[in-house]
């Protein structure tokens, strides 16, 4: 199948490691013949240094060219409404729609559908409801339900030969509200409070502006954290099974206190690599490892139950217990979420979703789907191929 991925963003952030996880396995075996298109490159170019199928185009008009050049089975649109509206126009390509987002002002887009499209692929069934619930998608067009992907080969188990001297608690993230590490913060001060002797660990946070960096400190230095905290702004994305490593080693864990999560990749990762987590009750968080010991959820906001939570698994018994059981899980976690099972998923939904535009005599269905008549505005846009 060849098919055109559009995506604002060519920076290699969650959305774009997914790309890479498909073409790894359906671009080698020859299932899946990718284009890839951004508006610009940030970073993404060197990361794909010479992918002969990459284009960079601020432009959306100019994709009817690019459409013309190619014969495509089908486009795919991540989170780029402009790209939609374009693309919803050229008769007989298959158009669907990627949802990877939860951010309020990146979800607007899907209020008012005056694009037309196939259906949906989204990473998680939290997503799939909120897409119901919040806009009424999913009556007149389905909405498939593919995980995100890890290659686990990048993120192997890592022994380290000298521990932290003092439990870690980790939090990964960019500096901004979403991911909220003001509660992280929180949560440290009240572990200190409890009379635990811990450091704590802030991973990214590179892009931020100075004014917020300025902010972390002055936060950090006014809850007396400044002897306890370290922050690294960057670490490459193969180092961080390292940082993965250490935090198991000490004896710590990880601390998510995001607002929403549509899959929580940097979850996956830590449990992956043997790390417990304690993480926010919200978005599709406890869909990664539904009812286990070594995942605990907390409400958002109750940092005082995520200090608990996380001093309960600091004990050196308790804390060789809950790692025994994560290591049993090892091999189910990436069977479930490996590149191979994933990719395999997503094509099958992509196909099931790409075929909808061959029915009624391969005549386009183009449903518009918009919330004034969800189950039954349909608009025809030509034959399909």
């Amino acid at each position: 199948m060849k098919v055109l991925y559009c995506y604002r963003y060519g920076i290699l952030g969650g959305v774009c490691t997914q790309l890479i996880n498909r073409l790894r396995v359906l671009g080698d075996s020859g299932r899946l013949e990718a284009h890839l298109l951004f508006s610009r490159d940030y970073g993404i170019g060197r990361t794909l240094d010479g992918y002969p199928y990459l284009y960079f185009e601020p432009d959306p008009a100019r994709l009817e060219q690019l459409v013309r050049e190619h014969d495509f089975d089908a486009a795919v649109v991540i989170d780029t409404p402009e790209y939609l509206e374009v693309l919803s126009k050229m008769a007989g390509l298959p158009l669907v729609t990627e949802v990877h987002t939860t951010v309020e002002q990146g979800l607007k887009y899907l209020e008012d559908r005056r694009w037309r499209t196939e259906g949906y692929i989204v990473p998680s069934e939290y997503s799939r409801r909120l897409l119901a619930d919040r806009f009424g998608i999913g009556r007149a067009q389905p909405v498939e339900v593919v995980p995100n992907s890890l290659d686990a080969k990048l993120f192997p188990r890592v022994e380290l030969e000298t521990a932290p001297p003092h439990p870690v608690f980790a939090w990964v993230g960019k500096l901004d509200p979403h991911k909220n590490w003001h509660g992280f913060l929180q949560v440290g001060a009240c572990l200190v409070e409890r009379g635990v002797d811990a450091e704590f660990w802030l991973v990214g946070g590179e892009t931020a502006p100075p004014a917020r960096q300025a902010e972390l400190i002055d936060q950090i230095e006014r809850l007396g954290l400044h002897t306890r905290c370290r922050w690294f702004p960057r670490v490459e994305y193969r180092a961080m099974p390292r940082v993965y490593a250490a935090v198991r080693a000490s004896g710590g864990m990880m601390i998510v206190t995001s607002q929403c999560e549509s899959f929580g990749m940097s979850v996956l990762e830590a449990l992956i690599c043997g790390c417990p987590v304690v993480a926010t009750r919200v978005g599709a968080l406890p869909e990664l490892a539904p009812d286990r010991e070594y995942l605990r959820l907390y409400d958002f906001g109750s940092w005082a139950v995520a200090a608990d939570m996380a001093a309960a698994m600091v004990p050196p018994d308790e804390a060789a217990r809950v790692r025994n059981v994560l290591d049993a899980d090892h091999e189910r976690l990436t069977t479930n979420y490996s590149c191979e099972t994933v990719a395999t998923r997503y094509l099958g939904a992509l196909t099931r979703l790409v075929d909808r535009a061959s029915t009624d005599g391969r005549q386009r269905p183009g449903t518009a789907d918009t919330p004034s008549s969800p189950d039954t505005a349909e608009v025809t846009h030509g034959a399909s191929r």
